[in-house]
């Protein structure tokens, strides 16, 4: 059920605001975390394409972790 806002009240445009931003971030981490990414084997210098999480190097075959942060 969507939650119900009085934008006419400060508390609830704080409200508002407070879980607009929490469900944009919420998107942004989920789409970054399925994305791939553009790095650097730390083994043999080739540039791969990773995701977040553990990933196997195409040319070296050595493992690489791509740990993801956010600061928002």
């Amino acid at each position: 059920m969507a939650k119900k806002y009085d934008i006419m009240k400060k508390s609830d445009m704080n409200r508002f605001k407070r879980d607009l931003m929490k469900d944009i971030t919420g998107s942004i981490r989920n789409q970054a975390m399925k994305m791939k990414h553009s790095a650097k084997c730390p083994h043999c210098d080739h540039s791969v394409a990773v995701s977040a999480g553990s990933n196997i190097c195409p040319y070296c075959r050595n493992g690489i972790n791509l740990n993801i942060k956010f600061d928002f």
